[in-house]
């Protein structure tokens, strides 16, 4: 439980959300956005990972 509030306040923090005056035309904004979802994506995968070894662990023992 502590780990799906934990989880549900950093999704939606209003410091992870856009603030006003995001600026899409700005030249740095795609590779900013593309290193962002890379970030996020890196940590779905490794979380998807951890959970797959000890649920793999779990079935060893």
């Amino acid at each position: 439980m502590k780990s799906l509030m934990i989880v549900c306040l950093t999704l939606f923090a209003s410091g992870a959300l856009a603030h006003a005056g995001h600026d899409h035309q700005h030249w740095t904004s795609d590779i900013i956005h593309l290193v962002a979802i890379g970030a996020g994506l890196s940590v779905a995968a490794l979380g998807g990972y951890l959970l797959l070894r000890k649920r793999a662990n779990k079935k060893e023992q």
